[in-house]
């Protein structure tokens, strides 16, 4: 019997120095969730039933989760009056007054490897890493989602607490987007991702779950790559075709309600896999631009992945 998955849909922007280090709502999965992983897992499940996910390495290159939420305190700082306008995405209003970082950051990782040197800065980051932070209001809702490039090497916050752009070097630093207010975050909690592939699959989660990038959407829809103990059969949208994995990919996304989930598709590191993106931007004397493009290569071990249907074994 096919089973359709449980999890939801999204969508966009995000002055004092507050911060709210506590979970804003705690996630479905906790503290429950120690009895849907096992192995490398189980070992990251904490106390409070939560996972310590894994930061990053000092060999990527990327800021550290302090700077990540300072940069966050001083984007609030500067932008507040404006993320109003966020009310659109959460079908809610936005208390701009209240707004404060909370909650747990979490680090997605790019599939892309780390682009040259020549490539415009700008694209970098909108192809790189990004750390993704929430804003809550005062009672603890998450109102926001705010993803910070974790390739920008510093912010300059003046003595007022508000960022100092430079417009030469202001390019992809934020993506926000406001958090409809039925959901819990955004992105999901990984407790929820792991409750919602362990009910339906029957499977247990081996693997600490990894926040993956998608590649042209916003930061917010990363998917939780998951590891199971035992394969599984899925199915893809839209064909017949039957998939044995043991690794599917979990996301809130604005384009599958319910949450989408995907399956590797394609062949396995080694292969040639590659996506194009611009290197090169030169405006003409007419005001438009030619684009030059290039190839970056995905990282080894990171697959193309297609939206999925679990059918229950």
């Amino acid at each position: 019997m096919i089973r359709a998955l449980a999890v939801v849909c999204i969508v966009v922007l995000g002055c004092a120095n507050n911060e709210d280090r506590s979970a804003p709502l705690e996630p479905a999965g906790a503290p429950g969730v120690a009895r849907y992983v096992t192995g490398p897992a189980a070992a990251r499940v904490n106390s409070r039933g939560l996972f310590d996910l894994m930061p990053p390495s000092q060999n990527e290159g990327v800021i550290s989760e302090f700077d990540a939420r300072k940069a966050a305190r001083a984007f609030v700082n500067t932008h507040r009056a404006g993320l109003k306008v966020l009310q659109i995405d959460r079908q809610a209003p936005v208390d701009i007054s209240s707004l404060r970082v909370c909650g747990r950051p979490y680090f997605a990782r790019t599939t892309f490897e780390p682009e040259a040197a020549r490539i415009p800065r700008g694209w970098q980051r909108f192809y790189g890493p990004w750390w993704l932070i929430q804003l809550c209001n005062g009672t603890g809702q998450p109102q926001i989602s705010l993803a910070i490039s974790a390739l920008v090497p510093g912010i300059a916050v003046a003595p007022d607490g508000r960022i100092k752009y430079d417009s030469a070097d202001a390019e992809e630093r934020f993506r926000f987007r406001g958090i409809p207010a039925h959901l819990r975050g955004l992105p999901m909690a990984p407790e929820d991702a792991v409750s919602l592939i362990a009910e339906a699959t029957g499977r247990k989660v081996v693997g600490v779950p990894e926040l993956i990038l998608p590649d042209r959407e916003y930061p917010q829809m990363a998917r939780w790559r998951l590891v199971l103990d035992s394969a599984v059969s899925v199915r893809l949208v839209g064909t017949s075709d039957l998939v044995t994995t043991d690794e599917l990919f979990v996301a809130v996304t604005e384009l599958f309600a319910p949450p989408l989930v995907e399956t590797p598709t394609s062949s396995p590191a080694g292969d040639a896999v590659v996506k194009y993106i611009p290197i090169g931007v030169m405006p003409t004397s007419k005001g438009s631009f030619i684009l030059e493009t290039g190839r970056v290569p995905r990282r080894p071990g990171v697959f193309e992945r297609r939206p999925a249907l679990i059918v229950k074994n």
